[in-house]
């Protein structure tokens, strides 16, 4: 229950999100203007090789931890390799409210004692390197600097356990915002990255980590927050907009728990890859593409999240591996995601899902569903022997239906229109029947049949100006023996672009295909539960007029 409140409070929390983001950047227009406004003593660089060399430019302090040695309010512009460079030294020293603009490095900190060191407030810019980089050196606090135009990283920390980076603001670096490589137990909480030009924050190699309360936007490649190799690591309650490609990415890592993350706009929420035992729980995605995606990764446990405006995307190498995913109490667009694995001989035509996902599944009917603005809107995944009709599937990211590993599926009476790649694709997919649909601008074609999809069966369908933009045909074909029409009757289907009164429509694609038999105008479906319908009103609406008169006439006497 605790976590089902958790979801219901989402779009309060909105608000909140961006009260938090105005303050968090009125708080670095403070920084910033603090560090601005310090007297700053011009310095020659600083460079200490032991501890003796401490002594050599008269800090305060005696690098004791009660007494550390303090490098503070410098302004070192230099073309030396480093403003500021430690190493070797078992003293504790802080370096605090310093501008540096060196070389190749701002800060360089390398192999010395556990928790001597501390970077607070500082800042490093238009370093052939990185602005700040620590290697070696355990227990290292991190926090309050602004690391700005590096041409590698703005803060790297390597080989160093149990390093603090806090708070942060790391932006327009060349690569990584906040780069950490072989932290165990690393902790990266509150910091700012944005405009980095290879990703803003990025853990490898960093077991047990925590990855809190990060704002991350507007970087590309490597998207917002990046976790690689980083088992046993925790990733909750970031903020993460306007990524290239994605917003949150875990691969390579097992036991990661993903909690309370926000994602928007551009790029893809959240994608779990090549992992194992992850969680994934109550995050909000709304987002260009998938919002959250999970591929090849094993027990992986997705529940209480929602999706707005995009959708959920399921891939393993097996339907085993697929079959180990734990999917519950998830909302697409407000109506639940269905996740249904091994149904049999079943009917769904009361629910109307946000989203759906049949897993070797057989023997069924989905009738009636109207599902729009996710990512795919069916997926047929190792089903056989079903039925989808009657639905409309609409505007989707991907696709309407998406059909792999299956056989025999009939897709009937249904419309899929307005999706930004294709009406329906057929991977893997053999025997299947695709008859009276109406597949109506699509960006990409209205049917695509890959390489290894064969003997399935397409008429009486309508094809309406899909594929527009790159004046082709409305549809492709890659596979075998696919028939784009009926052969009993010598009819095919209905394609605005077809103009000729006698000849073939040529489908593209390697099998190059043809319909036959174009249809002039759209093919009308009829079973008996139309006839039974219109039966009905035939004499029912007589019956009604005659009552309704008669009634009145009454009224009149």
């Amino acid at each position: 229950m605790k976590s089902m409140k958790k979801v219901s409070i989402f779009f309060f929390t909105l608000l909140v999100i961006n009260c938090n983001t105005t303050s968090t950047m009125g708080n670095i227009q403070k920084i910033s203007n603090s560090h601005s406004s310090l007297l700053f003593v011009e310095h020659l660089p600083i460079l200490i090789k032991n501890d003796t060399d401490f002594s050599l430019y008269g800090f305060t302090g005696n690098g004791t931890k009660e007494n550390p040695y303090l490098i503070q309010n410098l302004s070192i512009t230099t073309n030396a390799s480093s403003g500021i460079e430690i190493i070797n030294t078992s003293k504790f020293f802080i370096i605090r409210d310093c501008y540096v603009d060196a070389k190749n490095y701002g800060i360089y900190i390398s192999n010395v004692s556990a928790e001597t060191a501390k970077i607070i407030n500082n800042t490093c810019r238009n370093h052939i390197y990185h602005g700040i980089a620590v290697y070696t050196s355990n227990y290292t606090t991190v926090t309050g600097n602004i690391c700005m135009f590096n041409s590698w990283h703005g803060i790297i920390v390597g080989a160093s356990y149990n390093p603090n980076v806090s708070d942060n603001f790391c932006s327009k670096n060349n690569r990584i915002g906040i780069y950490l490589s072989d932290c165990n137990s690393s902790k990266a909480t509150n910091n700012t990255c944005q405009y980095n030009l290879q990703g803003g924050l990025l853990l490898d190699s960093c077991k047990r980590s925590v990855v809190d309360n990060n704002s991350c936007h507007n970087n590309t490649l490597n998207g917002g927050i990046r976790l690689v190799d980083s088992n046993s690591s925790n990733v909750n309650y970031n903020y993460c907009s306007d990524n290239i490609n994605n917003n949150i990415f875990v691969i390579y890592s097992s036991d990661v728990s993903i909690i309370e993350n926000y994602c928007f706009a551009s790029g893809r929420g959240i994608l779990v890859s090549s992992s194992e035992n992850c969680t994934v729980e109550s995050n909000y995605c709304s987002t260009l593409y998938t919002g959250i995606s999970v591929k090849r990764a094993l027990k992986t446990r997705v529940y209480q999240n929602q999706i707005d405006k995009c959708g959920f995307s399921f891939s393993a190498d097996t339907v085993e591996d697929l079959l180990t995913y734990d999917l519950s109490s998830n909302l697409v667009n407000g109506k639940p995601l269905g996740f249904l694995t091994n149904l049999l001989d079943f009917k769904i035509k009361k629910i109307n899902y946000g989203q759906l996902f049949l897993i070797n599944c057989s023997e069924g009917v989905i009738s009636n569903q109207l599902i729009t603005e996710t990512q795919v809107a069916i997926s047929i995944l190792y089903s056989n022997n079903l039925i989808i009709k009657d639905s409309q599937l609409n505007s989707n990211n991907e696709g309407g239906i998406h059909l792999k590993n299956s056989y025999n599926i009939e897709i009937l009476n249904s419309i899929s229109s307005f999706n930004k790649q294709y009406g329906l694709l057929a991977e893997y997919s053999s025997y299947c029947s695709i008859v009276y649909n109406s597949f109506e601008l699509n960006y990409l074609w209205g049917v695509v049949l890959d390489l290894y999809s064969r003997n399935n069966s397409i008429h009486h369908n309508s094809f309406i100006e899909n594929n527009q933009y790159f004046n082709t045909a409305q549809a492709k074909d890659d596979g075998q023996n696919n028939v784009w029409y009926d052969e009993e009757s010598e009819e095919g289907n209905y394609w605005t672009d077809y103009f000729v009164v006698v000849g073939s429509y040529y489908i593209d694609g390697f099998a190059n295909a043809q319909d036959l038999y174009p249809l002039s105008e759209p093919p009308i479906y009829r079973n008996n539960n139309i006839y039974y319908s219109f039966l009905s009103l035939v004499v029912l609406i007589p019956l009604i007029v005659f009552g309704y008169f008669r009634f009145s006439s009454k009224r009149k006497r």
